[in-house]
């Protein structure tokens, strides 16, 4: 499957193969290999692979490179048995641009017609029957959105494919002389394909070929100009013959009329901060059911199990350790799946290519382009598919700077961590009745890791070299309604993942932090509990409290975070914050998991949710923990470190080495300790 970004051939893929795709990496690249299958019937099934999308056989980025290459090797080796070409049918003449450099390469081919929709609320219309039969190949509409016309396409390519001889690009006497002496090399009749291998002649790996012989070469400016004037000349006669256009009020033509207001220079700011601020009210004030649902459920099943289990090791393991650190990560799956599908749909209605074109202008000021807000927007939800997402900027500074500042934004990994101190400092308040105060608090937070970002940029570009001057180029999708089932499916499958790989190792963590909270030389864990028996004895109420932390304070974990806590005393924290920042280097969203299981063994009271114990814990002076200045601290510190060992190793393959994440940590940790050390210093 072949065709431009944003044709709809991703979402013909995933109608196609549905579930039953796996994505993998081409040999020596970091560019995304999609296959999967179709199942027909018991004698027929199609495997499909889904190159990225790209404009033209002369690529610029990693991406256009790679499916460029790919489709050279298939026309050299003929290991193809038909390409699909998904074209935009409310844009054809670009879209067939590539299609016909496809043609000229005479490889079995299947023009799809995608968006019919579209091209019919533009008053366009096609003739399939006078293109297929001027092109000589099959031609089929669809609508993939809404699954109109696969059944179509899957008979077609059930059927044998024919090579067509139609030509494009008609090469001149000279082209074809070159060829002829290239052909006694590649042993190809084809003119195009010997003179575009005279280009890349990287790509043929069985057998490379030399051409450093050649007397006489195309040039390849000369070549690619000629070659995109004559082929858009050979489109506009053919659209004219099979196409007609009457006049319509068209969805383009309102998005025209929307656009003049939401990238209007002024007003587009102004929209797009709306916008946001409108998904962080969401985030509260949508959620606060399921969180306290969550939460209220996870409460039930720990004392009903602290009821049911025998008194021992293993009840406390269940009820003190492994309950509260996994229900201190699932009650904060709504908030999540809140996040990822609103983005899904200012996707797909078209919103977000508007966002990178009006920040485009001062994203230039920080070394940055327009095409740099997809991965850092992407940043909010996760860094490391965003980082990736980074292969689409074709100059290598700014793409290099893309990839070292995303870390910045807030990811969903910190949604937790700031949605349980934005709890503890601000009250459940709203403003004109509909606005929560803690939205807005958690807006500032995700505004705050845009500042930082674009800053960090601004400085990091003067270490970078960069001899190209980058131009920023971007289709603007017309508007459209979403498709709610795929927001609904990305809210699913994203927060399927997120508690699936936060699980795994919050399970692990659990397990490690109550068997180290638990245990504690036994001598002295021997002399706390002579200290509290005539107590207990007696009935106090408050002594199995205080048996249970001081013996935390004193267990292993307690010495581990006590000879921790002199490093982040300066910043307002105490050693269980401590220990809650080491294990949370794993994954930021542990930290949440880890103050649920250190407060479950200090405290064994399990009607009080993880906030009121947290409100409740005091340093020895009786000074309460968690004041507004602290939980302010904590935020900055989670804001600016790089405790993701899964972005880490994604920027070493995105960057080809260590140097630019070592950096990154290094940096971004010394940004942690000196934003908190500054805020706790100043404000107590």
């Amino acid at each position: 499957m072949a065709g431009n970004p944003n044709s709809g051939k991703s979402t013909l893929f995933n109608n196609l193969t549905g579930l039953d795709q796996k994505i993998s990496n081409y040999p020596g690249t970091t560019v995304d290999l999609c296959q999967g299958t179709k199942i027909v019937d018991d004698s027929i099934s199609l495997n499909i692979i889904d190159l990225p999308g790209f404009y033209s056989l002369f690529p610029k980025g990693e991406d256009e490179k790679v499916a460029s290459d790919e489709m050279l090797r298939l026309a050299y080796y003929e290991q193809v048995d038909v390409v699909v070409y998904v074209a935009d049918a409310s844009n054809l003449r670009r879209s067939l641009m590539l299609f016909s450099q496809l043609m000229d390469l005479k490889l079995p081919i299947v023009l799809v017609l995608n968006m019919q929709d579209l091209a019919e609320a533009k008053g366009l219309k096609i003739d399939t029957a006078k293109l297929s039969e001027v092109l000589g190949i099959s031609v089929v509409p669809i609508t993939a959105r809404k699954g109109k016309g696969i059944d179509k396409l899957i008979e077609v390519l059930v059927d044998k494919i024919e090579k067509t001889t139609f030509t494009f690009y008609p090469s001149n006497f000279f082209e074809n002389s070159i060829s002829n002496t290239i052909q006694l090399i590649t042993n190809k009749t084809n003119v195009y394909l010997n003179l575009l291998l005279s280009f890349h002649p990287d790509i043929i790996q069985k057998e490379p070929i030399d051409f450093s012989g050649l007397e006489n070469k195309v040039d390849y400016e000369t070549f690619q100009t000629n070659d995109t004037l004559h082929r858009f000349k050979v489109i506009d006669e053919l659209l004219l013959f099979c196409t007609t256009t009457t006049k319509k009020k068209s969805s383009s033509d309102l998005s025209l009329k929307i656009d003049e207001i939401v990238t209007h220079k002024y007003w587009g700011f102004l929209i797009f901060i709306a916008v946001f601020f409108l998904v962080f009210q969401a985030l509260f004030n949508l959620a606060a059911f399921p969180m306290d649902w969550i939460e209220g459920i996870f409460m039930w099943i720990s004392n009903l199990l602290g009821d049911v289990i025998p008194d021992g090791l293993f009840n406390k393991f269940i009820v003190q350790g492994l309950i509260p650190g996994i229900s201190g990560i699932l009650v904060f799956v709504p908030q999540i799946a809140i996040l990822f599908g609103l983005l899904t749909i200012l996707e797909d209605i078209g919103y977000m290519s508007r966002v990178s074109f009006i920040m485009d202008k001062i994203m230039r000021k920080f070394g940055l382009n327009g095409k740099s807000v997809v991965p850092l927007v992407g940043g909010m939800a996760c860094a490391v598919g965003s980082i990736m997402a980074a292969r689409t900027i074709e100059n290598k500074k700014e793409r290099l700077l893309t990839i070292f500042v995303t870390p910045l934004m807030s990811c969903s990994a910190r949604l937790p961590v700031y949605t349980l101190l934005i709890s503890l400092i601000v009250p459940e308040k709203n403003i004109f009745g509909i606005i929560s105060l803690q939205g807005l608090m958690l807006l500032g937070m995700y505004l705050f890791g845009v500042i930082a970002t674009l800053i960090v940029a601004g400085i990091v570009q003067f270490f970078v070299k960069n001899d190209v001057k980058n131009y920023f180029i971007m289709e603007m999708p017309v508007y459209r309604v979403p498709v709610w089932k795929n927001a609904l499916a990305t809210m699913i499958s994203k927060s399927k993942a997120f508690v699936m790989n936060a699980g795994k190792i919050i399970l692990a963590v659990s397990v490690l932090l109550w068997i180290l909270g638990t245990f504690g030389p036994p001598n002295k864990f021997k002399a706390i509990e002579e200290k509290y028996t005539v107590r207990l004895e007696a009935g106090d109420a408050d002594a199995e409290a205080q048996l249970n932390a001081e013996k935390l304070e004193y267990s292993y974990l307690g010495y581990l975070g006590k000879g921790f806590e002199p490093i982040i005393k300066p910043l307002g924290f105490d050693w269980k914050i401590g220990i809650s920042i080491i294990s949370s280097f794993v994954a930021r969203e542990v930290f949440v998991g880890t103050l649920s299981t250190i407060y479950g063994l200090s405290d064994a009271d399990q009607t009080i949710t993880l906030k009121q114990k947290m409100q409740k814990d005091k340093w020895p002076d009786g000074r309460p923990i968690y004041t507004p200045i602290v939980a302010l601290s904590l935020m900055l510190f989670y804001a600016f470190a790089l405790q993701c060992f899964s972005t880490i190793a994604i920027v070493k393959r995105e960057t080809g080495g260590w140097r630019w994440p070592i950096i990154q940590f290094v940096l971004f940790s010394l940004l942690a300790y000196c934003a908190s050390l500054l805020v706790y210093q100043l404000g107590s």
